[in-house]
């Protein structure tokens, strides 16, 4: 049944949405960066009734950087619940991407999915950290992405310390619609704890799905569907629910 709404839902917004000709990932990295000038805002909403805001500015040719921020209760009838940190992002290319060669870029991200723990000191699906990730366009189809990556997350309460790995695929159909498929190994939320801080993973990683769509060049509208694997059965500590819908609302424009 779950997955028959899933399909359904699928299929109802490609006949409403458009995409993007940028590449964007869902909860991993990508290898490319904004140019200089450059400047990116966007609003989360997502489990829990919460909302995030981020922005993105290109610095330099190949440095950009970002933060993050957001609530939980942001949506109804309860006093929203405000993050205590902002997360920040920075990125840079180390490779540009062309014809023969691939992409290559070195970052930190502090920013993950779903509800913050505050015991643990972390998100329910972890922050990437320290990653780097390579990727390249056209590969296999014309307006087709594959971005190959490993990360280590500084939220390592639990124990769990290992390098993770993650792929993710895209393709843009025409100008404007875009799919993308990301898989999160989680090889650093895997275990249990040995000191009693609760472990979410499963063991079977996170695939994530999204569907963007640019209404014009510098607006895009973005769903995005996590954990079809239900890998994490405590995505929020009240419910039962692993699977996870947000919604986006992306804007890039030049200073």
């Amino acid at each position: 049944m779950k997955r028959l709404s899933l399909i359904i839902l699928f299929i109802s917004l490609l006949t409403i949405l458009m995409g993007v000709t940028e590449f964007n990932s869902i909860t991993t990295p990508t290898a490319n960066v904004l140019d200089r000038g450059d400047y990116s805002f966007g609003t989360k909403f997502y489990g829990d009734s919460s909302m995030r805001l981020t922005s993105h500015i290109g610095l330099f040719e190949r440095l950009s950087i970002g933060f993050s921020y957001g609530a939980e209760n942001f949506v109804g009838n309860q006093k929203p619940d405000w993050y205590d940190h902002i997360d920040f992002k920075a990125k840079f290319q180390i490779l540009k991407e062309t014809v023969n060669i691939p992409g290559l870029s070195v970052g930190f991200d502090s920013e993950g999915h779903g509800k913050w723990v505050e015991g643990s000191d972390r998100y329910a699906m972890k922050s990437p950290g320290f990653y780097a990730a390579i990727g390249k366009s056209d590969l296999f189809l014309r307006g087709s992405k594959i971005i190959l990556g490993a990360n280590k997350s500084t939220e390592d309460n639990d124990g769990d310390k290992d390098i993770n790995s993650f792929i993710t695929v895209g393709q843009s159909i025409g100008e404007d619609l875009n799919f993308t498929l990301e898989y999160n190994f989680a090889l650093n939320d895997n275990q249990k704890s040995n000191d009693g801080i609760e472990n979410f993973g499963d063991g079977k990683g996170y695939l994530n799905f999204s569907v963007g769509w640019f209404i014009i060049p510098d607006l895009q509208f973005k769903f995005s569907v996590y954990d079809l694997l239900e890998n994490a059965p405590n995505f929020y500590s009240e419910e039962s629910i692993t699977l996870d819908r947000a919604f986006q609302i992306i804007y890039t424009t030049k200073f």
